[in-house]
C-alpha cells in the first residue's frame, strides 16, 4: 500500500479509542481532543470514533482535523513571536553594552531559527493538506524496519567507544588522529583507507554526539526507500568530502580532519536528490522540507564553532544530492507499495 493510503491503518471497533504504540485505550471525545491538542507531525498516536471505520492520525481524523490544525498553527505563531522577542532582547543588550559583536553568535543562531520556522510556517504549517501528507509519510517511515539505521548506529557507536578507550588508556587526540584519523600526510602517502575510515575520529564528545544524532535522523528518513548499498555510498560521501577539505577555498590547508559530518550531510543530500527526482512519490515539497532542516545545521555549525569544516559539509551535501538525483541506491518503489 502507498504511504498515504488510510486503509493500511487498523479497523475501528466503533468506540472513541486511541492507539499509542501497541496499546488500545478507550477514551471519550473530550479526552481524545485533549490528547490531540499535543499533536505534531511525528506523533504516531492513532484515533477512532463511533463514526469511523478505521483508526487514523489526529490531523487526518474528520472530527479532530480542523481543531488539530488550528492548534498547531497557533503554536507555530507563538514560536515565531518568541524568536522575534528574543532577537529584540539581544539587540537591547547589545545597545546597553555598546557592543554589537558581544552577542553576534546569538544573533546568527536566533536569526537562522526564525528563517527556518517562518519558512516551515508559510510553506507547510498553514496548509492542512501538506501537514496531512507529512504526518502520513513520517508515520509510514517510523513503522518500517530499516537495516540502514542499525548498521549506521552500530558503526558510529563502536567508533565512539573505541575513541574513548584509546584516549583513556593509550594517548591523546593528536596521537589518535595521527595514527588512525584523516591525517593528510599519511593519507596522501599511500594510506588511502584513512579517507574512508579516519573521519570516524571526532574532536570531542559533543562533536561525536551531534554527528551521531544527525546521522540517525538521516538513516530513519533514508532507510525505508534505500538499498543496503547506500552504506557503500555513505563511505564515498565521507571520502570525497575528506579529500576536498585539504584544498581550502580560503585560509591555511589543514593537517587533518575529524568527524563524519561529510558523510552525514551526504545522506541528507541523497534524500533531497531522491525527493526532487521522485517528487510525485513523496509529500508535496518534501525535498524542500529536508533541505530547510539540513542547511541551517551547516550555518549554525559554522557560527558556533569557527573550526567547523563547512567545506566538508557542503561538499558532502552536493555529492549526496548528485547521487540522489542520479538514482544511486534508491528503491523508491518502497514508497508506493
Amino acid at each position: 500500500m502507498h504511504w498515504a493510503d488510510l486503509e493500511r491503518f487498523p479497523e475501528s471497533s466503533g468506540k472513541w479509542e486511541t492507539i499509542e504504540g501497541s496499546k488500545n485505550v478507550v477514551v471519550g471525545e473530550a479526552n481524545a481532543r485533549k490528547k490531540a491538542a499535543r499533536w505534531f507531525p511525528l506523533n504516531t498516536t492513532l484515533y477512532a470514533s463511533p463514526a469511523s471505520q478505521r483508526f487514523s492520525l489526529a490531523i487526518c481524523f474528520p472530527e479532530l482535523a480542523d481543531f488539530v490544525h488550528r492548534r498547531y498553527v497557533l503554536k507555530f505563531r507563538l514560536l515565531l513571536f518568541f524568536l522575534i522577542f528574543l532577537l529584540a532582547v539581544l539587540i537591547g543588550l547589545s545597545i546597553a553594552y555598546d557592543s554589537y559583536t558581544l552577542f553576534s553568535k546569538s544573533y546568527g543562531f536566533v536569526g537562522i531559527l526564525f528563517i527556518v520556522f517562518f519558512f516551515e510556517y508559510e510553506v507547510f504549517v498553514k496548509s492542512k493538506t501538506k501537514l496531512v501528507e507529512l504526518s502520513l509519510f513520517f508515520h509510514w517511515i517510523l513503522s518500517r524496519k530499516s537495516y540502514l539505521f542499525w548498521m549506521l548506529f552500530g558503526m558510529t557507536l563502536c567508533s565512539g567507544v573505541f575513541q574513548v578507550v584509546y584516549l583513556t588508556k593509550i594517548g591523546s587526540l593528536e596521537s589518535l588522529v595521527t595514527e588512525y584519523g584523516v591525517y593528510y600526510r599519511s593519507a596522501n602517502s599511500g594510506e588511502w583507507w584513512r579517507y574512508f575510515l579516519g573521519s570516524f575520529v571526532h574532536r570531542d564528545f559533543a562533536h561525536w554526539l551531534a554527528n551521531f544524532f544527525l546521522l540517525l535522523i538521516a538513516a530513519i528518513l533514508a532507510g525505508p526507500f534505500s538499498r543496503i548499498s547506500l552504506i557503500f555510498y555513505f563511505f564515498i560521501f565521507i571520502a570525497v568530502s575528506a579529500y576536498v577539505v585539504q584544498f581550502p577555498l580560503y585560509g591555511v590547508a589543514p593537517d587533518a580532519l575529524v568527524g563524519i559530518s561529510g558523510g552525514v550531510f551526504g545522506l541528507y543530500g541523497w534524500i533531497i536528490g531522491n525527493g526532487f527526482r521522485y517528487r510525485r512519490q513523496f509529500p508535496q515539497s518534501y525535498y524542500l522540507h529536508v533541505a530547510m532542516f539540513v542547511l541551517p545545521n551547516i550555518f549554525i555549525a559554522a557560527i558556533l564553532n569557527p573550526n567547523s569544516s563547512s567545506e566538508a559539509h557542503i561538499v558532502g551535501l552536493l555529492v549526496g544530492a548528485i547521487f540522489g538525483v542520479a538514482g544511486a541506491s534508491e528503491d523508491c518503489k518502497a514508497a508506493s507499495t
